[in-house]
């Protein structure tokens, strides 16, 4: 059901909780006007380098009044803030009742700014996404919860440690990590078989198909396997990482046309690999070859050891698990430019919130629709979804405890689980990477009267 956002002005005047941070890099002027019922309103302003975070306690029908915000970090500052109606000393566990549209501002040393942000009831906004009302149901499809190395059906079959799936037309791949192999699945009736390549693949990654090829990240290299005829050879780089390798350790690819493009964790960028009938041509779509957090143009842009991938349906986008900064981005096709979708670069933790409020512990794989990005949280033992259009994330599967249980919603365990995949139904297919299992994803009917 669909809620109008209640809005209120907030530019955040109340006599402080604490201190401010010592030192004045940047000032701002603010004037609180505050929503009937906050008591404690909290203020987080992120640069590139560092964050601050203010909490200032409102007293009930208190006036507004300036304030001056001290000692925030200067260039582009991106504020955000949440209200509350408790006092601050119990915020820590409490969830906010207001939460404010984040905003950016560019600020310098000894020139005042003024800042406004606009606070909307917690949930107005997603309430309007249809994935608030739906329930996801997981079921296990194929692995017996235990190491193994077993062709079968279902839970008789066994794997070990599995990185990745990729689905065809009729058959799915997994990318059996544990076991240096590629099986084969059926997604139909989980009956899990092996490709016979007559090579162990050492540090098998991830998968994507194009054509009757396979593609798979093994160690520093992309191999292709040739389905027809069961063969496989060394695409580009070396699987064994050896001095002069051009490559890191490459994770999740994605093929789009004639283009793979690959995560490469070791060196910390995104790789574009055009399959050209002279040679493969390799070259960097983003990222500077050292571990950050920026966003910007191709050759600004810092990832740090980035893991899954996925093509936005568009085929202009690509989003990326950045595993090593604990958030999810998006790098543009066209131009190579990169942003951060929701959550806080080095702020590693599982909540469920709109803009740089949301939190992630080492994102690993991506799927992505029009209007959602779906996220495998491996430390957080859960999967997450991000709604595009409000920037607001939600747990639809797991509860943060590690286990394996099939159920519905936060009743489901999941132990790291790995790089996932979207159909055309809308089903995810997850590679449970510490129960040695493949799992799927099913959005049940939401209740009546949701969308």
């Amino acid at each position: 059901m669909r809620r109008a956002a209640a809005a209120a002005i907030v530019a955040l005047g109340a006599s402080a909780c604490g201190p401010d941070a010592p030192g004045v890099d940047a000032t701002v002027q603010a004037v609180l006007s505050a929503p009937s019922g906050v008591q404690c309103i909290r203020i987080v302003a992120s640069s590139a380098t560092r964050t601050e975070v203010r909490q200032f306690a409102v007293a009930q029908g208190q006036a507004s009044q300036p304030l001056a915000l001290q000692g925030l970090p200067t260039g582009n500052v991106l504020f955000a803030g949440a209200a509350y109606g408790v006092p601050c000393e119990a915020i820590a566990e409490a969830q906010p009742t207001w939460v404010a549209d984040p905003t950016v501002q560019v600020l310098q040393p000894g020139v005042p700014a003024t800042l406004t942000l606009t606070f909307h009831l917690r949930g107005s906004e997603t309430d309007a996404a249809d994935y608030l009302g739906s329930q996801y149901s997981v079921a296990t499809l194929a692995g017996s919860g235990a190491a193994g190395n077993a062709d079968g059906i279902g839970t008789e079959a066994q794997l070990t440690s599995p990185s990745a799936i990729a689905l065809g037309p009729q058959t799915a791949y997994v990318a059996d990590m544990g076991n240096h192999a590629v099986r084969t699945l059926d997604p139909a009736t989980g009956a899990v078989g092996t490709l016979a390549l007559g090579v162990e693949l050492p540090d098998l990654r991830g998968l994507a198909l194009f054509g009757v090829d396979l593609f798979a990240t093994d160690g520093c290299a992309i191999r292709r396997i040739d389905l027809p005829h069961a063969t496989q050879s060394v695409l580009v780089g070396d699987p064994a990482c050896g001095d002069g390798s051009p490559f890191g350790s490459l994770r999740g690819i994605v093929a789009i046309g004639a283009t793979l493009y690959v995560a490469d964790a070791g060196q910390h960028v995104i790789r574009r690999v055009v399959l050209d009938p002279a040679g493969p041509k390799a070259s960097i779509l983003a990222g500077q070859g050292t571990a950050g957090a920026a966003d910007g143009v191709a050759g600004f842009a810092l990832f740090n050891a980035p893991d899954g991938l996925a093509a936005a349906p568009n085929g202009q986008l690509i989003y990326v698990a950045d595993r090593g900064n604990c958030t999810v981005r998006r790098v543009s096709l066209v131009d190579g430019s990169v942003d951060t979708l929701p959550g806080l670069a080095g702020a590693c933790a599982v909540v469920d919130e709109a803009g740089d409020l949301a939190r992630f512990s080492a994102p690993a794989g991506v799927a992505a629709d029009e209007s959602s990005v779906f996220v495998a949280d491996a430390a957080g033992q859960t999967v997450r979804r991000i709604d595009l259009a409000s920037s607001a994330v939600m747990t639809i599967a797991g509860s943060g405890a590690a286990g394996h249980f099939d159920g519905v919603g936060a009743a489901a365990r999941f132990a790291f689980p790995a790089l996932l995949t979207l159909d055309a139904t809308g089903k995810l297919y997850l590679a449970d990477s510490g129960n040695h299992a493949i799992r799927t994803l099913t959005r049940l009917a939401p209740p009546l009267g949701e969308p």
